[in-house]
């Protein structure tokens, strides 16, 4: 059953990933394979996913969105939110960009992540997955509502669409399934999602 991304395993795939970049960029970690170093590292709560927006990387988590302008090495806070964000996606360009979160919360930039203002995806079920095929074609998708130990079957999902780069929405039918892992081409015109549905007896 796919559920939202705990803290810990979220916040140890940051690290990992920013290390890589930051390993490949630079002369000074080049030591070899398994050199990682902690990038980010915050006093509470959890980072949730990481993308790169040209030579930017933004980080999105429990309550902030971060972004650096150095390959990953070094962070700040982009924005505070008051909410669990699971992803966040750059468009091909890198100048716009997305981040979701639980109870349909999302946030967009149109600076390159310099700033970022509350958007919606016109649901209120919990966002998890968000792609961009380009700076005005996005899919965001989601399971449940709210945060819990108890899940009631069946549970809320959705898949939606937007042409004008998240101003509006359609539902794209999924024949009820949940999604749980979304993929799509940038540039291009085709996009994958994986995931399941609950029968009943």
């Amino acid at each position: 059953m796919a559920r939202m991304p705990t803290p810990t395993n979220a916040r140890a795939w940051l690290v990992l990933l920013i290390a890589v970049a930051a390993t490949i960029a630079s002369p000074a970690h080049a030591e070899g394979p398994g050199q990682w170093d902690l990038v980010l590292d915050l006093p509470s709560g959890s980072v949730n996913a990481v993308t790169f927006a040209g030579d930017d990387a933004w980080a999105a988590g429990s309550g902030a969105i971060f972004r650096s302008a150095d390959g990953g090495r070094t962070w700040a806070t982009a924005q505070l939110t008051s909410t669990f964000l699971a992803d966040i996606e750059a468009s091909p360009d890198g100048q716009r960009g997305w981040t979701v979160g639980v109870l349909g919360e999302m946030f967009a930039t149109s600076d390159g992540g310099a700033t970022w203002s509350a958007a919606d995806p016109g649901t209120d079920i919990n966002l998890n997955q968000v792609e961009a095929f380009d700076a005005s074609t996005l899919l965001v998708s989601g399971i449940g509502l709210g945060l819990s130990d108890v899940i009631i079957e069946p549970q809320p999902a959705t898949l939606r669409r937007s042409t004008d780069g998240g101003a509006t929405w359609n539902e794209v039918a999924i024949d009820g399934y949940r999604i749980s892992g979304l993929e799509a081409i940038p540039g291009g015109d085709r996009a994958w999602a994986a995931g399941q549905r609950c029968t009943q007896p």
